[in-house]
């Protein structure tokens, strides 16, 4: 079983990889748990730019713990 401190880096590493594809592909999206998106916020900030063009990332619930992160121009 995984402590708290190893979930939040897993989710920590997670949301920067998220980053770090979004700052190349404008269409970038991935699915997360909710752990993991307030993770993103909590660290990160919700403007992104992406080839030189500023972007939003916004989240759209699916489920109650199933969130889908995507971008749109800002």
């Amino acid at each position: 079983m995984k402590n708290k401190g190893e979930m939040m880096e897993n989710a920590k590493t997670k949301m920067d990889r998220f980053l770090n594809n979004i700052c190349r592909v404008a269409g970038w999206n991935g699915i997360f748990n909710k752990k993991e998106v307030e993770c993103l916020f909590e660290n990160y900030s919700d403007l992104q730019f992406c080839n030189g063009h500023l972007r939003r990332i916004e989240a759209k619930p699916i489920t109650d713990n199933c969130i889908k992160l995507y971008t749109v121009p800002a």
